[in-house]
This record gives structure tokens, sequence and C-alpha cells, in this order.
């Protein structure tokens, strides 16, 4: 499968470097240098290959290559998987500087049985876990923010509560201690822009590993 652009192309050096994960050339918050990365994970996992060609100013040209397969093509419709599970009962503390943001994910969130607490920055989901008698069992946090961000946030929890799950979210791809924790797959990670269905099925996720 071969798709084409006419855009502006890219130079060799780019070219390295487009797989990587978090790897872009928007700069920060318009991009998570993720979605490249996922075709490619995408289609090894498919046993496929990808190419890609580029030249400055005149487009690029990726290729998607496919094993074949002698099996018939099914006409008829595929079962339909069960839906995985999004609703729990844990508690969540979800740290955010954008108000808007922070509310609708709160209201959300609690509509699926959690129950949740909202901080603004750091410093001050740390004074409201300070008020509690018992930890949270996970903290959803963006990575920049003022006062506090979500690594020092997070080092300063887990020193308290060890067994607290932690969730990143960010749409800035410069921070290289979340690079190469996720390349790691030592952190969790969720980009922005995302849907209330992908943070809903990274929780139990998350959840459902311990």
């Amino acid at each position: 499968m071969s798709v084409a652009d006419t855009g502006s192309g890219m130079r060799p050096e780019t070219i390295k470097q487009i797989f990587e994960p978090f790897f872009t050339t928007k700069g920060a918050g318009r991009g998570t240098g993720l979605g490249l990365s996922n075709v490619h994970d995408i289609v090894k996992r498919h046993a496929g290959a990808v190419s890609v060609t580029s030249q400055v100013n005149n487009g690029t040209v990726f290729k998607t290559y496919w094993p074949q397969t002698q099996k018939e093509i099914e006409t008829s419709k595929p079962a339909r998987l069960p839906e995985p599970p999004l609703r729990g009962n844990e508690t969540i503390l979800f740290v955010e500087d954008d108000e808007a943001l922070r509310t609708i994910v709160t209201e959300t969130v609690r509509n699926y049985g959690y129950s949740i607490l909202s901080a603004s920055n750091g410093a001050e989901a740390l004074e409201l876990l300070a008020s509690r008698d018992l930890p949270v069992d996970l903290v959803i946090t963006d990575v920049v923010m003022n006062k506090m961000g979500g690594r020092e946030l997070a080092t300063e929890i887990l020193r308290l509560h060890p067994k607290t799950k932690v969730v990143y979210v960010s749409g800035h791809t410069d921070d290289v201690l979340l690079k190469e924790g996720f390349e790691r797959g030592e952190l969790n990670f969720v980009a922005k822009p995302y849907r209330a269905k992908e943070l809903l099925l990274k929780i139990r996720q998350v959840m459902d590993e311990r």
C-alpha cells in the first residue's frame, strides 16, 4: 500500500528519525511524535515493513509491505469482540493546569464509578494528599505545570506512597527523561490531545497490572 503527498518533503537526517517515539518537527503542543511510531509498530506486528522516500519540496511517499496469504477472504462479518471494561471504583487524583480540561475529565471519570480528586499543579496536589488519611490509587498528571510539574510531583508521591500508580499526560515532546522512560516501557503515558475512552482504557490497564 502506497501513500504519497505533495508537501515540503524531508531531509535525509529527518527521515532517519521519523519512526522514533516522540520525534517531531512541530512546535511544542502541536504534535506528540507518536503517530509514525505507532504505524511502524502496527506494521511490524503484522510481519510487514515500511519504507519512505522523500525529497525536499517534492513530497513524500510511504510504502507498507504485507506478507502474502493464500487464505480466502471472509465475506461474513466477524463477531464483535466484547468492549474492554471502562468502569472502576478506585480513587484517582487528576492534576492539570487547564481548568476547562480538568473539569471535563473529572466529571467524565466520576461518571464511570471512580472517586476522583483534582488539583491545578503539583504543589496543590501534595497539599490535597497531605489532608487525606489514605493515599490515592492512581495519579494522572500533566508533565508541564507551574509551581511543580508532573515529574517532581510523581517523585514526591512515590517517595511517600511507593505503591501509588502514575500516568503522565503531555502535549510536549522535549522532556528527555520522559522520552527515555517511555521507550524503555517504564512509564505510563497518554499523549494530548486524548479522547475520554483512551484515558479510561489507560486507567484500567494500569490498575489491572497490580
